[in-house]
């Protein structure tokens, strides 16, 4: 017997999919490596560089 609920699937820090908490494809968020410069965040906690300007890591 099948169940209708829907699952929710834990994101993959290496699926080159933008999804779960990450702020890019496979980076930021707090589960996932910080993101390299050029690439969205949300907060400096997201960039390697400790430094997020207008949404992206400088």
């Amino acid at each position: 017997m099948l169940n209708n609920t829907s699952s929710i699937l834990a994101p993959i820090c290496t699926d080159q999919t933008l999804n779960g908490q990450e702020t890019d494809e496979d980076c930021g968020g707090g589960l996932c490596p910080k993101c390299e410069d050029g690439l969205k965040c949300q907060g400096k906690n997201d960039c390697i560089s400790d430094v997020c300007g207008a949404g992206t890591c400088q």
